[in-house]
């Protein structure tokens, strides 16, 4: 759940100069013409998407682009694919007239205290004027020097972070003057409490300082959701930390179920377009499925307990991702004369089935 601010606009044109009249400003904006280039051109709202988030993560404040002339009905819903995590679109200066079938627009963005926190403990920046941001950067450093040790992996880390806010943080929203921070990073590491985008850019923040490479997913899951991708070993994985965290608030509890997932599996709950993201499929650093092996199907779920039963295992560990499973498995099980009991138990509530069968044989 993420709450966006809204985009404001008004456009006059005198003498080849252009002005513009933002709803909720009392002066004119002179917008100066600017040539019209390859780089400052638009021709989708895909393609200014991407060049917004460049601009946010540059740290500009304004941009001027050539937009086409079928793009103007659309500007105002440009924060809705962006998420947030930099900042937004606040305002845009549009021309009344096209050059060439495209409108020049300024845009205008405010940065949010992720950018000056981020920026402050990496690059030094000076975070004087903003308050909010300074107390996030130092939140943010205090916790990393707590949790993250040296030589630590990049899943180590991730999982770190993971627990922290898992055990730091309850969903929800925060009252009075604060009520805005259950969006983002601060509502939960100042303030222990958030909503999804709280906990998704929370993770990021944590994630980049640490070192590892991530970024939030816009999708729905019910209801409008974010969550993050992380990047480990070269391979993309879903991470949830608001999932993982018990409704209600569990003091010391910490769930994986949405730990290190691929698409596959987040699939089964989750919806997000698929054309915006990297692919996650792999279940290498999956929680469960680096402690047991994976079985995507009838045969490899039959190939492990054959091998485990000659093996005379006396517990076989399964992370099963096809709901039949746990039946054709128990019933496969009950085959073999030399097995004489069977008991199994499932691992929380999760996209995919952790199974520990525990097996006695015939003596």
């Amino acid at each position: 759940m993420k709450k966006k601010g809204s985009v404001f606009l008004l456009f006059l044109l005198v003498w080849g100069v252009i002005f513009s009249y933002p709803l909720w400003k009392e002066k004119l904006h002179i917008l100066v013409r600017e040539p019209i280039t390859k780089e400052n051109t638009v021709s989708s709202m895909e393609q200014l998407e991407r060049k917004v988030i460049a601009c946010l993560e540059q740290g500009k404040t304004e941009e001027n682009f050539y937009l086409d002339g079928s793009l103007t009905k659309d500007l105002e819903k440009v924060n809705a694919n962006l998420d947030g995590y930099y900042g937004y679109v606040t305002s845009y200066y549009m021309a009344k007239w096209p050059r060439k079938g495209f409108y020049q627009v300024k845009l205008n963005f405010e940065l949010s205290d992720n950018y000056y926190a981020y920026h402050h403990l990496t690059e030094g920046f000076d975070l004087t004027g903003h308050e909010q941001a300074k107390q996030l950067a130092n939140k943010a450093q205090a916790i990393l020097n707590k949790i993250i040790k040296k030589n630590m992996s990049d899943y180590e880390k991730e999982k770190a972070i993971h627990d922290y806010i898992v055990t730091h943080g309850e969903y929800g929203f925060l009252k009075g003057e604060k009520k805005e921070d259950s969006y983002d990073a601060k509502g939960i590491l100042l303030e222990g409490k958030g909503v999804c985008s709280s906990y998704s850019e929370s993770m990021q923040l944590l994630l980049s300082l640490a070192g590892v490479e991530s970024k939030i997913v816009l999708g729905e899951a019910d209801i409008e959701h974010s969550w993050n991708l992380v990047k480990l070993d070269g391979k993309w994985y879903h991470v949830d930390v608001t999932w993982d965290d018990p409704v209600p608030d569990e003091k010391g509890r910490v769930l994986y179920n949405y730990f290190n997932v691929p698409d596959e599996l987040l699939k089964k709950t989750h919806t997000w377009d698929t054309k915006r993201y990297e692919k996650a499929n792999s279940y290498e650093k999956n929680y469960y499925g680096m402690k047991q092996d994976v079985c995507q199907n009838y045969k490899e779920t039959k190939a492990r307990i054959i091998d485990g039963i000659q093996k005379k295992k006396k517990k076989i560990k399964l992370l099963l991702t096809d709901e039949k499973a746990k039946d054709y498995a128990y019933n496969f099980v009950l085959q073999y004369d030399s097995v004489s009991s069977i008991r199994w138990k499932n691992i929380g509530e999760s996209p995919c089935l952790v199974m520990i069968m525990t097996l006695e044989y015939q003596s």
